[in-house]
């Protein structure tokens, strides 16, 4: 049904490879790549099951997305289908970070076509799907054409806990004011989070704006060393911007996201911390929410050290070296100006 589907949604490509069932396939070791019908050249990356999204896949667009040919007939369905996944299984995807929900009636989104990633942010689209995830999930092993997955914090399995009542006795009283008081501290550290990836974000704009070739007078006036330094800075710029947007997209789709187990946590806190109704396991409850909240607090130490990284190591570099190369460009002006006066 999802070839047919795929075929029937692009009539006039040709399918690049018989997509399998998203419920039979296993997690990916790495990026797979998939080269888009009729032009080799033209690859896309997908990612099946990654650890931070055991249950949906990850597209990542070329760059070179805008000269693919038959560009318009490439729509949110048709990936869908190339990634094997059934529409109705669909919960939610995310367009460049941004969140579409499934909801009745988006179905007639998925057939959209897919547009260009904006400047600055992440050329990937992740499809999130209702079912469970896979048991074992292998090691990721990244492949030099796409970027590396960063590793997620250890966190358990889900725990399932009981909805039987237990008595509100001073202990049970106890363990819901500490559940309570992890649930605010999480709380707080959401909106840093959230502070903090716009400030990132803002900064992977002024990255990418930075990232690219001299000036035909910057490159007439520059030496050998200042197109060694330029082309050094260039790739710190690159490399700097990658480690940024990959902790980006953890907090989008991660763990910590609604994507993940955030939306649980809140659950758990509505019915059972909030109105003061213990039940059984609530030790494991509290050992859960504290483990998210070390995963919240990870993250944020990921992004805020990826940002000053960044700046420091990819902004300024680029800064410092396009300023001597400027000062060089200005200086033979200026006595260019003097002569012929």
């Amino acid at each position: 049904m999802l070839i047919e589907s795929t075929r029937r949604h692009l009539p006039s490509m040709t399918v690049p490879f018989t997509p399998q069932p998203f419920a039979n396939r296993p997690p990916s070791s790495g990026w797979e790549p998939v080269p888009l019908p009729d032009s080799p050249q033209h690859t896309l990356w997908i990612w099946f099951r990654p650890p931070h999204l055991p249950s949906g896949a990850i597209v990542r667009l070329p760059p070179e997305l805008a000269t693919y040919p038959a560009r318009t007939a490439l729509t949110f369905r048709w990936l869908l289908n190339l990634a094997g996944i059934d529409p109705n299984t669909l919960a939610m995807w995310y367009v460049f970070g941004t969140p579409v929900q499934n909801a009745p009636g988006m179905q007639s989104a998925l057939d959209a076509v897919v547009p260009l990633p904006p400047q600055g942010a992440q050329p990937e689209i992740a499809f999130v799907t209702h079912m469970q995830p896979a048991m074992v999930q292998p090691m990721p092993m990244p492949m030099q054409a796409a970027p590396q997955q960063m590793p997620q914090p250890a966190m358990a399995a889900p725990v399932h806990f009981s909805a039987d009542a237990v008595p509100l006795t001073a202990e049970t009283q106890k363990m819901l004011l500490r559940i309570e008081s992890e649930w605010q501290s999480c709380i707080s550290l959401e909106r840093q989070l959230a502070g903090l990836r716009k400030k990132v974000t803002g900064l992977l704009g002024k990255l990418n704006s930075l990232d690219k070739e001299l000036k035909p007078e910057e490159r007439l006036h520059a030496d050998n060393a200042d197109i060694k330094d330029w082309q050094d800075a260039r790739r710190w710029l690159r490399d700097v911007s990658n480690r940024a947007q990959r902790f980006v997209k953890e907090h989008d789709i991660g763990i910590t996201s609604m994507a993940g187990r955030r939306r649980g946590f809140e659950e758990t806190y509505r019915t059972v911390i909030e109105p003061k109704k213990p039940v059984a396991g609530m030790e494991n409850m509290l050992r859960e929410f504290d483990m998210y909240r070390k995963s919240l607090l990870t993250l944020m130490n990921n992004m805020n050290n990826s940002y000053q990284t960044a700046s420091q190591e990819g902004e300024r570099r680029a800064q410092r070296v396009l300023a001597r190369i400027r000062a060089k460009s200005r200086g033979a002006k200026s006595t260019v100006s003097k002569k012929r006066k």
